[in-house]
């Protein structure tokens, strides 16, 4: 359905990134597609961009307000 909708979008010659959320625990989805700040929470021994932000970065997109 996402391949659909972005295919058939303005943004269609854009690259698309797929995330599968299903696979991604529950308790750290957020975490893993919006990053954190160390000791943001009990296990965040060290600052991690999200998801968002790298694949902005990788596509030469200004990522900090993904921040």
């Amino acid at each position: 359905m996402a391949n659909s909708i972005h295919y058939n979008s303005l943004r269609a010659k854009n690259r698309f990134v797929k995330v599968n959320c299903a696979a991604l625990p529950s308790n750290l989805i957020e975490s893993e597609l919006f990053g954190h700040k160390k000791g943001s929470f009990t296990g965040a021994i060290r600052k991690k961009i999200g998801k968002f932000a790298y694949k902005a970065k990788k596509c030469g997109v200004d990522y900090r307000h993904y921040r």
